[in-house]
């Protein structure tokens, strides 16, 4: 090969090894940043509501976004349940302060203070419940750890239906605007219901017996059976007494009032216990208060 070639063939060669090199640096410098945003990205903000600290935020502001003229409407957009004026206030502080929550390697604590308060809507197994106890927008966004007092007093005897899903819905929209009552979704392996649930006038037929159940939001009862047979000796019995749910069959508690027993063919009948097939069928098992097979009760 003459001279000028090999010479021409050694600068294409120093140029080829010149490229590769400098894209082998490129990688690097490039894996060397993308480390570094790895990193900040862990970094976080700290996002505290009603004094809990929140360790999955729904927020995703900038510390200067929650500065700004903006930011209480920002914090309302989030919290589709809080109004603007329910925002009492908002400050924003360094990392330090994140400490007395147990938290670190923050880029800074952004505190909102709602004057929020309202009750849980419960959805349990599609039937509503509500709470008596009122909670407040941390509280909400905190989860199951900060409203499980609430499912305990009001809900004892949930665990007992085994809980398979247990969600809180954050936002709930309906048409064009928000619910402002927080919604949480439940759902039990076994069915569960209580009283609110079942509160109504139930009627069935066996023959040539009628019979009427209501069951009063007062948890007390009347029962009546009506026999339109021409021999029938007592053609109409009636009870009394108080209701109550357990263990997913509604129990009849007779009275023994005996001013109540006087009351025309009102008699003291055993305690029973009827099935509960959905919130709006229930059954007089057989042999409960002498019938001889069970009857279906629709409200």
């Amino acid at each position: 090969m003459p001279l000028a070639e090999r010479r021409q063939a050694m600068k294409r060669g120093r140029f080829i090894i010149g490229l590769l090199l400098g894209f082998f640096v490129f990688c690097l410098s490039a894996q060397s940043v993308n480390k570094e945003q790895v990193q900040e990205s862990k970094i976080k903000t700290l996002w505290v509501v009603d004094g809990v600290a929140l360790n999955d935020s729904v927020f995703d502001y900038t510390l200067e976004q929650m500065q700004s003229d903006s930011a209480t409407l920002l914090a309302s957009r989030v919290l589709s349940w809080v109004y603007p004026n329910d925002v009492a206030s908002i400050s924003v502080t360094d990392s330090v302060s994140a400490a007395e929550y147990g938290f670190v390697n923050c880029n800074g604590v952004v505190k909102i203070e709602t004057s929020f308060r309202e009750p849980i809507l419960f959805i349990i197994n599609g039937l509503p419940a509500n709470t008596k106890e009122k909670v407040s927008a941390g509280e909400i966004l905190g989860g199951y750890d900060y409203i499980q007092h609430i499912v305990k007093n009001e809900f004892g005897d949930l665990a007992e239906y085994g809980i398979k899903d247990f969600v809180i819905l954050k936002q709930l929209p309906i048409g064009c605007h928000q619910q402002r009552i927080p919604y949480v979704v439940v759902t039990t392996e076994l069915p569960y219901y209580r009283t609110e649930h079942l509160i109504g006038r139930y009627t069935g037929k066996q023959g040539k017996l009628s019979y009427e159940l209501k069951l009063n939001s007062d948890s007390s009862y009347v029962f009546s059976k009506t026999d339109s047979h021409k021999k029938a000796i007592s053609p109409e019995i009636r009870n009394y007494g108080e209701w109550t749910i357990s263990n997913g069959a509604i129990e009849l508690i007779s009275s023994q009032d005996p001013i109540i027993l006087l009351q025309g063919c009102t008699v003291s009948l055993d305690t029973v216990r009827l099935k509960i097939k959905t919130d709006r069928t229930i059954t007089l098992p057989k042999g409960s208060w002498y019938n001889k097979k069970s009857v279906t009760l629709k409200r």
